[in-house]
């Protein structure tokens, strides 16, 4: 384009900043069709290589995680879970609960906030102390989509004495969430649903 390279040009400078949040395959998509849109009509000089590396560096408070709400992303949402730095002072018995309370929660809002339809989740945590000793600390994660409102935490608990076919179908995966977090809150703020749970560090 007006014989500007690509490897020096703006559009590959923003496409390379707009990352933040997404994983390398995210990043390969988008840098395919910057260049493709670059190029235009122009004949192609030589082969591109385009290779890809993610860095695994521990997951911050102060970068949030924003993914397209579909299961192909579960495994990145499950990495970032992984790289908090709190998530390993947690026994394995409290990290298994925390790793299915947030498999639960990010499926039902695939399922039930989108219903289908496109849309983000955010994925945020922070670590809360106590005021007095620094004794009590906890992990939090925080999940949030722009769905219809609806607060899970309303729904009626199944009755676990009841056989899987005498159930109701639906409101196990909160019931476990809610039974097995230290922590389950819901909020709903401009538009957002915002579900927050919380595990405590031993």
């Amino acid at each position: 384009m007006n014989n500007e390279l690509f490897g020096e040009s703006q559009p590959k400078i923003k496409a390379i900043q707009c990352q933040s949040g997404n994983d390398s395959g995210d990043l390969s998509e988008r840098m395919r069709n910057t260049a493709t849109n670059f190029a235009a009509e122009a004949e192609p000089s030589d082969d591109i290589t385009l290779w890809a590396v993610q860095n695994q560096e521990p997951a911050s408070p102060n970068c949030p995680l924003r993914v397209k709400a579909t299961l192909e992303k579960l495994p990145q949402i499950m990495g970032f879970i992984e790289n908090i730095p709190d998530v390993a002072q947690l026994d394995s018995k409290s990290r298994n609960q925390l790793f299915v309370a947030v498999e639960e929660i990010y499926v039902n809002i695939i399922h039930y906030a989108y219903r289908g339809q496109e849309g983000d989740v955010i994925i945020s945590f922070d670590v809360i102390s106590s005021d007095v000793d620094n004794k009590y600390r906890q992990i939090r994660i925080h999940f949030c989509d722009s769905g219809p409102r609806f607060n899970p935490l309303e729904n009626i608990e199944p009755d676990i004495t009841l056989s899987a076919s005498e159930r109701d179908i639906g409101g196990l995966g909160i019931f476990i969430v809610r039974k097995t977090m230290d922590f389950v809150d819901y909020q709903y703020i401009d538009g957002q649903n915002i579900l927050t749970i919380g595990k405590n560090i031993s």
